[in-house]
C-alpha cells in the first residue's frame, strides 16, 4: 500500500485532538524553549520546532479545537513530534514540477517568505523602529496626527508606553515559560518601572493584546477564506492578541514574538486605519514614512543625500521630485518611499498577489521614470542631482515586499526606465549603516547581476559585500533602543519577573 499524502488538514485534524485550554499552555512553554530574547534566525529550528510551526499550531487550537470535547488526549513529547512532523510533511501545492511556472514559483516563495522571514528579526529594530517612526520623527504640521498621546485610546498608553508595555510583557513571557501574570505590573518591585510605564497603563495595554479562546476563535473565523492549499497560511489571530486567557488569571503567549509584532509599523498601521481612516492616516504615515527615510540616510554623517524639491512644468505647473536623491561615488539613486501595504490574501500566496504589486508599487515606478528622464535629459531643475554615473532607483516601502524584485512581479509594473529594486524599512536601515562606497558599490554589482537583482536587498547584499555584518552597528536603532528600552530588562528583580 502506498504511504497516505500528509496534507495540511492531517495537521489541523491532529491539532483538533488537543483542548485548547491544555495545549496553548503547553505551546506556550515549547516556545520559549525554543527560543531566546534575540529572536535571531537558529539553525536549530531546520529540525526542531520552527516558531512558524508553533503559531500554527497555535491558531488551528483556537480556531478549530473543540474546548468542550470529551475525548481530547493529553500531549506527550512523542505525540509532539508526530505533530510537528505533521506540519513539515504536508504538501497541499496543486502545481508542482516542471508544470509551475515562475509566477507560481514567486508566490510559493514569497508565502514562505512571509511565514518564516519575520522571525529572523531582531528585538531591538522592532521595538525601535516604531518607536522613532511615531514619536521621534518630524512631519509637517498636517501630518502629524496623530500625535504620540492621541494614541492611548487605541493602545492603551502613548506610543513610547505602549511600546515598552509589550516590551516588559514580552521579557516576562521569555523570563517565565510563556507564562504572564498580570501582578507584574502591580508588585513593589514595579515601582522601579513604574515611571516608564505606569501600572495601570501596563495593565491596559495587557488587555488590548489578550483575547480568550472564544474570542481568539471569533476573530479568527472573521477573517476571508483561503483554498485548501493555502490554509497554513491563514490568518492567525494571535496578530492581533498575542495572549491569551484560559480563565485561570494568567495570560498565554503561545508564539512570543507575536507580542512583539503586535507594535509593529505594519500592526500599527491596522489599528490606526481603524481609528483615524477619516483623518488621512495613510497619508500621514506615507509622510512619516519618507521623512524617516532621509533621517536614516543622513544619522550617520557620511551620505551625501538631496531632499525633494518642487519644480515648474510648463503645462502641468508645480512638479516634485522623487522623495530623496542618494548620491554615492558609483551610481547616483532615486528614492521613492511608499506606505502601502500588500493585504494579508496576497502575502498567502493568492493568485491576486502578483498583480496588487502594481497598485501598491506601481506609481513609485513611474516616479522613478519620470525622475530619470528629467536628470538625463539635462532639466536645469535637476542640475544638482550628479548625473555623470548610472541611475539607481529605490522603492522604500514600510513592510517587506519579499517577491517584490522577481520577474513575475517586474512584468506587471511599469518600467523604470533604470534599474530599480524595492526594498523594506529595514534593509533601508542596513543601507544606511553602510559607507558611501560600499552602498554604491553594492548596489552598482546587485543591479548588474541578473540573479541577485530579482533578490530580496539583505539576501543580495552580503553576497557583493562579503563583511557586510561585521561591526554593522545603526547607532539610530541602537541609540533609540538603548535609551528607551533596554533598561527596563535591567530592572527585573533577581529570580525572574515572577518575584
Amino acid at each position: 500500500m502506498a504511504p497516505r499524502k500528509v496534507r495540511y488538514i492531517h495537521f489541523r485534524e491532529e491539532v483538533r485532538k488537543y483542548n485548547p485550554n491544555d495545549l496553548i499552555p503547553f505551546l506556550a512553554a515549547e516556545a520559549t524553549r525554543h527560543q531566546d530574547l534575540t529572536t535571531a534566525w537558529d539553525d536549530r529550528w531546520v529540525k526542531g520546532f520552527p516558531p512558524w510551526f508553533l503559531a500554527a499550531a497555535a491558531r488551528d487550537s483556537l480556531v478549530y479545537g473543540n474546548v468542550n470535547g470529551h475525548r481530547n488526549r493529553e500531549m506527550s513529547p512523542g505525540r509532539f513530534i508526530t505533530m510537528r512532523n505533521l506540519f513539515t510533511e504536508a504538501h497541499d501545492n496543486p502545481i508542482v514540477g516542471a508544470s509551475m511556472t515562475m509566477a507560481d514559483l514567486a508566490l510559493m516563495l514569497g508565502r514562505y517568505a512571509y511565514e518564516q522571514f519575520p522571525y529572523q528579526s531582531s528585538v531591538m529594530e522592532e521595538l525601535a523602529r516604531p518607536y522613532i517612526l511615531f514619536s521621534d520623527t518630524d512631519v509637517p504640521e498636517q501630518y502629524r496626527r496623530p500625535e504620540p498621546d492621541e494614541w492611548k485610546d487605541v493602545l492603551g498608553g502613548t506610543i513610547e508606553q505602549a511600546l515598552s508595555a509589550s516590551f516588559i510583557i514580552f521579557v516576562g513571557v521569555m523570563h517565565n515559560n510563556g507564562v504572564f501574570d498580570p501582578a507584574v505590573f502591580t508588585a513593589d518591585w514595579y515601582s522601579q518601572v513604574d515611571r516608564v510605564v505606569p501600572s495601570e497603563v501596563g495593565l491596559r495595554v495587557l488587555d488590548i493584546l489578550t483575547a480568550t479562546v472564544e474570542e481568539a476563535r471569533e476573530d479568527g473565523r472573521s477573517a476571508p477564506e483561503l483554498p485548501d492549499y493555502l490554509q497554513r497560511y491563514s490568518y492567525n489571530p494571535l496578530v492581533k492578541t498575542p495572549l491569551i486567557d484560559i480563565g485561570d488569571g494568567l495570560r498565554y503567549a503561545p508564539q512570543p514574538q507575536f507580542v512583539l509584532r503586535a507594535m509593529t509599523t505594519e500592526n500599527l498601521y491596522y489599528r490606526g486605519m481603524r481609528q483615524w481612516a477619516g483623518d488621512n492616516f495613510g497619508a500621514a504615515l506615507g509622510m512619516r514614512v519618507q521623512a524617516y527615510t532621509g533621517r536614516q540616510l543622513r544619522h550617520s554623517g557620511e551620505h551625501t543625500v538631496i531632499e525633494e524639491f518642487r519644480w515648474e512644468q510648463k503645462k502641468r505647473g508645480g512638479v516634485d521630485s522623487s522623495d530623496w536623491f542618494l548620491v554615492t561615488p558609483q551610481v547616483t539613486v532615486l528614492i521613492e518611499c511608499k506606505s502601502a501595504r500588500m493585504g494579508y490574501a496576497a502575502k498567502a500566496g493568492t493568485p491576486d498577489g502578483v498583480k496588487q504589486a502594481n497598485t501598491v508599487l506601481g506609481k513609485a515606478f513611474g516616479q522613478i521614470r519620470n525622475n530619470a528622464d528629467e536628470i538625463r535629459a539635462g532639466n536645469p531643475a535637476y542640475a544638482h542631482i550628479p548625473a555623470d554615473r548610472p541611475l539607481v532607483g529605490l522603492v522604500v516601502t514600510a513592510e517587506p515586499f519579499y517577491t517584490a524584485n522577481t520577474p513575475p512581479v517586474r512584468e506587471v509594473l511599469p518600467d523604470p526606465g533604470i534599474p530599480t529594486m524595492t526594498i523594506s524599512l529595514r534593509e533601508l536601515e542596513l543601507l544606511a549603516a553602510l559607507s558611501p562606497s560600499e552602498v554604491g558599490a553594492g548596489l552598482e554589482d546587485i543591479v548588474a547581476n541578473d540573479e541577485l537583482y530579482t533578490w530580496p536587498l539583505a539576501l543580495a547584499l552580503p553576497k557583493v559585500l562579503p563583511n557586510l555584518h561585521e561591526d554593522r552597528d545603526n547607532s539610530l536603532l541602537s541609540d533609540a533602543y538603548e535609551t528607551a528600552f533596554l533598561p527596563l530588562t535591567e530592572r527585573w528583580p533577581t529570580g525572574g519577573p515572577d518575584q
